[in-house]
């Protein structure tokens, strides 16, 4: 390697270690945690996080919010120690006084003073007859798991072990016991010591964990051990374990064994020891606890320090406190041995990167003779020359071979140098006063240095960039003005759109197309027209959806672009001519740099992903790149139901049959029409990068189709027309893409009782009987007036013929 050789002429600073910087992200009491110090965490079926602490009960955690729950809410203390859930997906807790469950809505407490002379419980674990087995200071309880009642005291004879149980696993119809006074099988009814325990490192036990391989390993207080078929093994710190006292084990996606002890963690692989302390991150060294939830995050819970995320999809940080010459980041380079050349505003830093973990690294800075420590370009050759671009030339170097060569106008101005590249035999130089081509001539004797710009009509002074295409063309940026290309021999400025202006940073796609980043005015595509020496470009920026509009870095990887920029990192999906999404890569998932620079964008031959900002180099693990651009699914929930702007009990409604699901929601919901304005409250559980979740819904019976990706984690319906709807509702992943899976809740608003054809049909109903009714009243009427008219017309007849009468013997007389 060159930090080998180069002891001659460079001031070599070498620093051997592991050093690194994780990302974790950290939860204290400014995110609300009740409590800084914590004894366990667990997530449990339905993917919620729980954490138990010291003094402050136990909470539970959905990747935005803590909710607290302490003895008001039913526990015995609010010192949870242990945090357990049983087939039945119930969840224990393990408290200073006794123990409790959790039923949904509070916990209730299992009386166990019967049973145990010692409430402090220590361990939990569950046989496979379903019994729970609650160990304490004092000895061993059973708890039926069915009727929530402890049945039996099972106390070891003091003379044969220490009662105080520390550890309790299930594993091969045995249940492990580890106490202060060694390993111990229970099984049929017989309690028998572990027959080879005197190879363990000590008798203590204080932690049993069992991984995906069915290999026990056992913390102890004085180191760790494994026990593997026949075979036991054991480690010290003599062996790279950073603290023999190992409180708390996990293993990682990876098969790792992550360690927790008083001093920080040690990572164990298997052959070798990586140690976490507060220097690579860690918010307090004592570690109490370690877990993994579904996301493959890994868990922290320190003793005064909060809780801890890692993930490996996560980017790695480099900074001056691992050992770069700066933090301001200004070129990448891979030598011939994998290793990562450096180039920073004040030295060379070289990275020696095994497995994609960091070995060791030295910082070379140049004396005082050399052209100066900023270095602005690195370029590592074929013959294992390095190409050093500064503010006033190039050096190249190898063992004790050092040549300067400098630039100059024709003013005879020195230049600052700001790209190298080998391209077609040639080697091109990009300075701040034009563009040069360099010739090697013999070994490295001497270099011929040609003035490209001098007799070519360039567009621009100031190279930013320099890149090949498949056709064999060089294609030169600058930063203050457009783009050239050297093509045949000859350097041509094409016809491009006006907006094509300060060019920084160019890349060549798999189709051959052209991506050019500008300083302010976005990001173009085209394709280079020979003939018409001209580029037809399409133009994106913040309007599709780019966080910036200065693309400092183009780098092509597969079908996308990841594009360095002020605010971090945007990983552009490429579909066809076009972008079809884009992923800022920020501070949640480790990526803490600004300002991205120029020559800083590294794909290493090992599948790295690398970018050197002003705030260190960032390095995105190459086997995690699939798994990174796929995302994790989130688990969604429907978390709450309003009605006109109400909270409803609804274990009390009479609007619904009964409650389901974690969040007690009504079943069969069916609401009286005016009650038609709902709320609906929901949630996406991710916990790699929760604030990036997004959500998409629509209420089918009233839309047709999904709203856009909105942060939003409620909604509202107003006035909704009677009917039968269903709400259906889609999340994210950590990227910010839409998952297919979805969650559904239905209801039904009934009409208006006069709207409904039973209320019509009534009505019609009454109407013909009150209309026959009043006919018949009617006629009955008639026929009584009829009735009357005829004995009135009867009685002036016979009025009138009485009349006639008497008119007629009138008459005669």
């Amino acid at each position: 390697m060159l930090i080998r050789l180069i002891l001659v002429v460079l001031i070599l600073l070498p620093v051997f270690g592991q050093a690194q910087q994780f990302h974790f992200k950290k939860y204290s009491l400014e995110e609300g945690l009740p409590r800084v110090g914590v004894y366990d965490i667990f997530q449990d079926y339905n993917g919620f996080l729980w954490v138990g602490t010291e003094g402050g009960g136990v909470c539970k955690f959905d990747g935005h919010h803590f909710q607290s729950y302490t003895r008001r809410n039913g526990l015995p203390s609010d010192n949870i120690r242990l945090i357990f859930e049983d087939t039945d997906h119930v969840l224990w807790l393990a408290t200073d006084e006794g123990v409790c469950f959790f039923d949904g809505h509070e916990f209730i407490e299992v009386e166990l003073s019967d049973s145990l002379s010692e409430d402090r419980i220590r361990s939990m674990s569950q046989d496979a007859q379903g019994r729970i087995w609650v160990g304490t200071d004092h000895g061993v309880s059973f708890i039926d798991s069915k009727n929530k009642c402890a049945d039996t005291l099972f106390l070891f004879e003091q003379n044969f072990i220490d009662s105080t149980i520390r550890t309790l696993v299930w594993h091969q119809n045995e249940m492990w016991i580890g106490t202060d006074s060694g390993l111990f099988t229970f099984s049929n009814g017989n309690l028998k010591e572990f027959e080879r325990q005197s190879k363990l490192p000590s008798y203590r036990i204080l932690k049993i964990y069992v991984d995906s391989k069915n290999k026990m390993w056992i913390g102890t207080s004085q180191g760790l051990g494994k026990i593997e078929s026949d075979s036991i093994y054991k480690w010290t710190t003599a062996d790279g374990l950073i603290n023999n006292r190992v409180r708390s084990i996990q293993e990682d996606l990876y098969g790792s064994i992550w360690l927790g002890t008083m001093r920080g963690i040690s990572v164990f692989d298997g052959e070798q020891f990586i140690s976490i302390t507060a220097e690579n991150g860690l918010s307090n060294e004592r570690v109490r606890c370690i877990a993994r939830d579904n996301f493959d995050n890994i868990w922290i819970g320190t003793f005064f320090g909060g809780i801890m995320r890692y993930n490996y999809k996560d980017f790695t940080g480099f900074t001056m406190h691992e050992g770069l010459a700066s933090n301001q980041v200004q070129a990448l380079h891979e030598d011939e041995y994998g290793d990562i050349l450096v180039g920073t505003n004040a030295g060379l830093t070289n990275l020696e990167v095994v497995d994609n973990k960091l070995y060791n690294y030295a910082t070379i800075k140049l004396s005082d003779s050399y052209l100066g420590n900023s270095i602005r370009t690195v370029y590592y050759d074929v013959n294992g020359y390095t190409w050093l671009g500064n503010t006033r030339g190039v050096t190249v170097i190898k063992a004790d071979y050092r040549k300067e060569i400098l630039f100059q106008t024709e003013k005879d101005e020195a230049v600052s140098v700001n790209v190298i590249e080998f391209l077609n035999n040639k080697y091109y130089v990009g300075t701040n006063h034009g563009l040069f081509q360099v010739n090697v001539v013999g070994d490295y004797e001497s270099f011929q240095v040609i003035n490209l710009s001098a007799n070519n009509k360039m567009g621009g002074e100031e190279v930013s960039t320099i890149v090949g295409d498949r056709e064999d063309r060089v294609w030169i940026g600058f930063s203050d003005g457009t783009l050239s290309v050297y093509d045949e021999a000859r350097i041509v400025t094409p016809i491009v759109a006006d907006e094509v202006d300060k060019v920084i940073s160019i890349a060549v796609d798999s189709t051959g197309y052209l991506w050019i980043g500008t300083n302010g005015n976005g990001l173009f595509r085209g394709q280079y027209n020979s003939e018409s020496k001209s580029i037809e470009m399409r133009s994106f920026s913040k309007r599709d959806h780019l966080s910036s509009d200065y693309i400092y870095s183009i780098l092509v990887v597969k079908n996308q672009l990841w594009i360095g920029h002020e605010r971090g990192i945007d990983i552009a999906q490429l579909d066809a001519d076009t972008i079809s999404s884009v992923i800022l890569c920020g501070s949640e998932i480790g990526f803490t740099g600004l300002q991205n620079y120029p020559n800083a964008s590294l794909l290493d031959s090992k599948g790295n992903l690398w970018f050197g900002t002003i705030n260190g180099l960032f390095r995105l693990n190459g086997k995690e790149l699939e798994t990174f651009l796929k995302g994790s699914e989130s688990k969604i929930y429907i978390t709450g139901i309003k009605i006109n702007g109400n909270k409803v009990d609804w274990t009390k409604s009479s609007w619904s049959d009964s409650v389901t699901g974690h969040y007690q929601l009504p079943e069969n919901l069916e609401l009286p029409y005016n009650k038609n304005n709902l709320d609906f409250e929901f949630i996406g559980i991710n916990y790699i990068a929760p604030d990036k979740i997004k959500y998409s819904w629509k209420l089918e019976g009233f839309e047709h189709d999904w709203t856009a990706p909105s942060s939003d984690r409620h909604v509202s319906y107003t006035n909704l027309d009677p009917g039968s709807y269903v709400f259906k509702l889609r999340a994210s992943n950590e990227l910010g893409v839409i998952q297919e899976y979805e969650e559904s809740f239905a209801f039904v608003i009934h009409k208006p009782f006069w709207t409904t054809w039973l209320f019509r049909i009534f009505v019609i109903i009454v109407s013909i009987v009150a209309g026959i009714f009043i006919m018949r009243w009617r006629t009955k009427q008639l026929r009584e007036k009829q009735k009357n008219w005829k004995q009135l017309l009867s009685d002036a007849l016979l009025k009138f013929q009485v009349r006639m009468k008497c008119l007629k013997k009138k008459i005669k007389r």
